[in-house]
């Protein structure tokens, strides 16, 4: 089985750096607005580096978050593939849906949770470790939790019109941000159990 990771890790650990970057970022704007309100003094100067720092962020996170999806859904599709080479017949779901499964709208929301847990349960060699993985319900869990602080940090942007709302904008998506991180190490983590479990499985064919 030669199907390197490497790549895939290397964003997972960049996506957690900048995230963390994030998070400092916006709690130093939470601070100046949160200042603001209570002095009714707010520097242009020092909103207007701030914002630039958080827009330079937002840029490389949706880089980041791009190269992640295209290259686990890769990997995704690989490991998926696999489980053929191990005599699994009668799979619930196709290799192409590893990657049409994160895209199609609804559908979405439960199908890459349930593709991951067929992965893991089919990788497994021994019986008892067929079954459902807590990992990858952690991981997914992180990932819909983040879109969905990520998005009402958005509504509230959009509605704002104090000081208030705005700064609990920012804290939903330093909520968001910190769920984006925890999804990291939950997928780094899934990753690395079932590369281990198809290396024993192939080991044992």
């Amino acid at each position: 089985m030669k199907k390197s990771v490497g790549f895939l890790i290397i964003l997972f650990i960049a996506v957690i750096v900048v995230n963390a970057w994030s998070i400092v970022s916006l709690l130093d704007q939470y601070n100046i607005y949160n200042e603001a309100s209570q002095n009714n003094i707010l520097s242009v100067e020092t909103v207007e580096k701030s914002n630039a720092q958080m827009q330079m962020l937002s840029v490389a996170q949706l880089i980041l978050y791009f190269l992640v999806f295209v290259s686990f859904c890769l990997w995704f599709y690989g490991v998926h593939e696999d489980l053929e080479s191990f005599g699994v017949k009668d799979l619930k779901y196709s290799h192409n849906q590893t990657f049409w499964g994160f895209v199609i709208p609804i559908v979405n929301i439960v199908r890459p949770y349930k593709i991951a847990n067929e992965v893991w349960i089919e990788s497994s060699v021994d019986e008892k470790q067929r079954k459902k993985s807590p990992v990858v319900l952690l991981w997914w869990s992180c990932v819909i939790l983040s879109m969905v602080f990520g998005y009402a940090s958005g509504v509230f942007v959009a509605f704002s019109d104090n000081v208030e709302m705005f700064k609990n904008s920012i804290l939903l998506l330093t909520v968001a941000d910190g769920l984006v991180i925890l999804a990291s190490i939950f997928a780094f983590s899934m990753i690395r159990k079932i590369e281990k479990k198809q290396k024993q499985r192939y080991a044992a064919n």
